[in-house]
């Protein structure tokens, strides 16, 4: 990832304001999640000046928490981070901290402006933590895994037009991320978005789309309309392993065997592994760094995925695979692989930064129309 301080990746700069390189000195010495957070107060005032009557959508994708593990110095040694041995840890729990902070400045921002009590905002994050200071015990893996604790995110959902029984509830019920396209454009139109849309190649419904709109669910808590969630489908740019998840099951395919990670340095780490025995139901093959498994789990009986049911579910496994290789006929090309940019790659010499594409790129959109 970019360097929060020096704003490199790694040797080239890549900051930009929309497609232009953003040379502000002032931002060049500021942790990167100030200069962003800066930008959305910016974008804020603005709206509330010049545009009150209108609606907005903001799009804030924090930088934090991901690596290199960097934070302001002041969140290190706050009494909730300084006292936690290990350093990584520690780092991760002060960026942690910074998460929090921008979430209450902006709140702030909106109280100030008037914009809180008519705004619905959603929080995300796109996957569980590394074991480079991440932690997501008692769930199994990590990010880049297809196990519960690469897959699992923190979320959650703010708005006065909630209704006041939803409100502190916890949702169990399934949902994937590209949900909130479909569900946020429901929100914005009072339903009516989905119902009949104009696209280049004719009509389209909400059915052509791979999410559902989940916002009666939300703001009712009844069942997921949602029955299914791909994680990925086997491909041939870097990762074969794939997994689906169909109600209470997931499947997960040619995958290496995840341990449970425990809080890093901690005393009773031993005991946390011990306490999650993997069943003997393995169905696997190779040896050492090439051995890969197939797992089966009933997810809401074991979200900790501590059972292999394979061997006693064959059924089920041949049902959950049957879809993921239904699943596999969509793949598109890989929009990031092949070929490389000469152009941009110029230009990063010439001015230090990294640059959108320049060139003619590898593969064009009408290949997946």
């Amino acid at each position: 990832g970019m360097d929060f301080w020096t704003k490199k990746a790694p040797t080239f700069f890549d900051l930009h304001l929309n497609n232009d390189a953003y040379t502000d000195p002032n931002a060049m010495e500021t942790y990167s999640q100030y200069v962003y957070q800066k930008g959305v107060d910016a974008f804020l005032n603005d709206h509330a000046v010049n545009h009150k009557d209108e609606p907005f959508f903001v799009f804030h994708a924090m930088q934090v928490v991901h690596t290199p593990l960097q934070a302001p110095e002041a969140f290190i040694t706050h009494p909730a981070c300084s006292e936690i041995s290990n350093n990584n840890r520690k780092i991760y729990c002060a960026m942690v901290m910074v998460v929090d902070s921008m979430i209450e400045n902006t709140f702030q921002v909106m109280q100030d402006l008037s914009f809180k009590d008519n705004t619905f905002v959603v929080f995300s994050a796109d996957n569980g933590g590394t074991s480079q200071g991440g932690y997501n015990m008692p769930l199994r893996g990590k990010k880049g895994t297809y196990f519960e604790g690469g897959i699992r995110s923190a979320s959650f959902v703010w708005g006065e037009m909630i209704p006041r029984p939803m409100r502190g509830t916890t949702y169990s019920g399934l949902m994937h991320v590209s949900d909130w396209m479909p569900t946020l454009l429901s929100a914005a139109t009072n339903g009516e978005w989905g119902k009949v849309r104009s696209f280049k190649n004719g009509t389209a419904t909400m059915n052509d789309l791979d999410g559902i709109d989940m916002w009666e669910t939300i703001m009712t808590g009844r069942e997921s309309p949602r029955t299914e969630i791909i994680h990925n489908t086997p491909t041939d740019y870097g990762n074969s392993a794939a997994a689906i998840r169909v109600g209470d099951w997931k499947l997960i395919v040619n995958s290496a065997e995840e341990p449970w990670y425990p809080i890093p340095s901690s005393d009773n780490a031993q005991q946390h592994i011990a306490n999650f025995s993997k069943s003997n139901n393995e169905d696997c093959t190779g040896q050492g760094n090439q051995r890969r498994c197939n797992f089966l789990f009933n997810i809401a009986d074991d979200p900790d995925e501590t059972t292999n049911l394979i061997t006693q579910n064959p059924q089920r496994f041949q049902l959950l695979k049957s879809k993921l290789e239904d699943f596999e006929q969509y793949n598109g090309p890989c929009m990031t692989c092949g070929e490389t940019d000469p152009e941009a790659a110029i230009a990063a010499e010439r001015t230090g930064y990294i640059t959108p594409w320049l060139g003619s790129k590898p593969t064009d959109v009408s290949v997946l129309e």
